[in-house]
Parts: structure tokens; sequence; C-alpha cells
């Protein structure tokens, strides 16, 4: 069974954060108060945490619940986007417009790479069961 595309941009995103941030799913469950099995299923994409859970998951990877359903940017990352946007004051247009695609090609690829693990580990936990 597949997730669904909002699940499995869901369990991306806690996963993507969970490994930035250099944290296992034992500490990550620890520090939600949450079973270490319900912290794998989320992040495999197999359930759907209800808002209680996804706060106390957010909760065990210290950012704002808001990061997890939204758009905004990890904290790990939110200083060093406004350390490149200072570096390119006064820089001229041209250069700003081709770092400003750089960054979004990178992102791109990192949201690829992350939808594609997922898929991966799910298809071999679909092979283990």
């Amino acid at each position: 069974m597949r997730p669904s595309s909002e699940r499995a941009w869901f369990s991306g995103r806690v996963r993507f954060l969970r490994v930035l941030l250099g944290l296992g799913q034992e500490t990550v469950a620890e520090r939600s108060g949450l079973n270490i099995s319900t912290v794998r299923l989320i992040e495999r994409g197999r359930v759907a945490p209800s808002i209680d859970t996804a706060r106390m998951l957010a909760r065990g990877l210290g950012v704002r619940l808001t990061y997890l359903v939204g758009s905004e940017h990890p904290p790990v990352i939110a200083d060093e986007i406004r350390l490149l946007v200072a570096s390119l004051h006064g820089k001229p247009p041209h250069v700003v417009r081709l770092i400003v695609r750089a960054a979004q090609a990178i992102a791109d690829e990192c949201d690829t790479m992350i939808s594609e693990s997922l898929v991966a580990d799910l298809d071999r936990s679909d092979d283990a069961h």
C-alpha cells in the first residue's frame, strides 16, 4: 500500500529534518514522547498522524508545527539562507538571478532525492512483508 501524496510529503519532510539534524528515530521518539514504532510508521508514510501527534513530533524535532505542515524552512537552514541573502546585497541583478535559479535547482533535486528515497524505503518494506 502506497501512502497518499500528502502523507508521503509529510513523512519525507519529517525524515529529511531528522537526518539533517543528525537524530536517530529513537531520539526523536524519546524527545517527542512517542513510541518508536509510531515515528517509524510516520516516516514510512504508513500512518497519517493526528494533529496532537504531529505537534509532539515537531516538539521532538525542535521545530514549530508550521514547519512540518507548511513551507517554512527548518531553523538550521533559515540562518544560512539569511546569510546568503545578505551576501547578495549589492550584487548585479543577473548574478542574483543566477544564484536564485541555482538554489531552486538544488532544492528541487533535494525534493526529488527525498521522494525517491521514500519510495525505495516503501518498496523494501513491502518486499519484506
